[in-house]
């Protein structure tokens, strides 16, 4: 399972509107989300498919696309388990985009799996 580090390079100039928008979705404070982004370290690192917190995925693709639209700067990248994040390496970007398609094939391998455990037995 891989996880995502979400950045907020620059709030842009709604930057009241970002804040909340990330503090809702993030259960973060005010105080830590501008000390993360002003020390460039990640807001959060979360597995991106959990059990624990089903509903995240569409929460991150919601934030992001909330985001882009108040003109904030930010960066998602994915770290897979093995990872932990660190400045100097390079990193796979999760954009809106991308995160959707993931959020689709998720979807859809899981569907897969209901219907083949469904078959088990039937032979």
């Amino acid at each position: 399972m891989s996880k995502v580090a979400s950045f907020l390079i620059d709030a842009g100039p709604k930057k009241t509107q970002v804040l909340k928008a990330i503090r809702d979705v993030f259960q973060l404070g005010y105080a830590d989300i501008q000390e993360n982004a002003s020390a460039s370290t990640p807001l959060v690192i979360r597995p991106l498919f959990d059990r624990a917190n089903r509903d995240f995925p569409e929460s991150l693709l919601g934030l992001l696309l909330k985001l882009n639209q108040l003109g904030a700067a930010v960066a998602t990248y994915q770290l897979l388990d093995h990872q932990c994040y660190d400045a100097e390496n390079k990193y796979y970007e999760i954009t809106a985009d991308r995160l959707r398609n993931a959020i689709v094939a998720n979807r859809q391998s899981l569907a897969e799996q209901r219907f083949l455990g469904s078959l088990e037995g039937t032979d």
